[in-house]
């Protein structure tokens, strides 16, 4: 790019401007509509609705100190945490899965 700001700015940093093309990254093409757009499976959608659910109100009870020594919602809230992350491990698909940067 041929700007005086440019120039000045690379000029104040004590960089040339073939330096300065040497830093910019290379932009490559915009990421394909499926890693912006996933599908999601009905079933799988419907049931980490309900386990999230599940978790953020046992979570809120939980702080709001409400129930002292009820450790069964702790319990709960900690089956229902390892339920969200079992069912998102589960449906990871690695198709839909691809690097954005570079297309790379």
């Amino acid at each position: 790019m041929k700007e005086p700001a440019i120039e000045e700015w690379a000029s104040e940093f004590g960089l040339s401007l073939e330096e300065c093309a040497m830093i910019q990254p290379a932009y490559g093409p915009p990421p394909p509509a499926q890693t912006i757009y996933a599908d999601i499976k009905t079933g799988y959608g419907i049931s980490s609705g309900l386990v999230g659910g599940t978790n953020i109100a046992i979570n809120i009870v939980n702080l709001s100190n409400r129930l002292k020594n009820n450790p069964s919602l702790s319990y709960i809230g900690l089956v229902s945490g390892t339920g969200q992350l079992i069912m998102g491990i589960a449906n990871v698909r690695s198709t839909s899965i691809q690097p954005a940067i570079n297309g790379g």
